[in-house]
């Protein structure tokens, strides 16, 4: 039950990750978009952390968080390199949140490996948090302002259907 619940934390967690599909001003915009696509392939490697959750294959689900958060420091260092400092400081706040959920979710994976149901519990809650953190940050940025190119009726949206993807998994 405990790896079930890991697993629908992870997946919160995936796909609520950085990114954007408007367009900004040119530079920024090529910028976010090279920083996404380490979002889409840390998300990858999420999504065979899951995988493995689900075979109680705790061993590769750790090497697959590792080389998100691998990924998802790349993509910070790319992020980086965005001029428009609201849209930097967003995206890597954003950034910064996913690379917090891997660390919890990777110590989850640890205690879970280890057997001990009480810090699988407590890094499950601490998942939830983060996540929270994260979808109160998007409810509360206005994207449109920052010039992240689209509105936030899109960016939204688009959140909404991820997060209901996440559910019927």
């Amino acid at each position: 039950m405990k790896t079930a619940a890991l697993l629908v934390t992870l997946a919160a967690l995936v796909f609520t990750g950085c990114g954007s599909d408007g367009d900004s001003k040119q530079n920024d915009f090529d910028t976010i978009e090279e920083a996404s696509s380490r979002s889409a392939e840390a998300s990858d490697q999420a999504e065979l952390a899951i995988e493995a959750l689900a075979e109680a294959d705790t061993e590769a689900a750790a090497s697959h968080i590792d080389e998100a958060r691998k990924l998802a420091n790349e993509g910070q260092e790319i992020l980086d390199e965005v001029k428009s400092e609201p849209t930097r400081r967003v995206f890597t706040q954003i950034n910064l949140l996913t690379i917090e959920g891997y660390d919890v979710l990777r110590q989850g994976i640890d205690a879970a490996a280890r057997g001990d149901d009480r810090a699988t519990d407590r890094y499950i809650r601490k998942s939830f948090d983060v996540r929270d953190r994260k979808l109160e940050l998007f409810n509360r940025t206005d994207f449109e302002a920052i010039g992240a190119g689209e509105s936030n009726e899109k960016i939204r949206e688009a959140l909404r259907r991820q997060l209901e993807s996440t559910v019927s998994q």
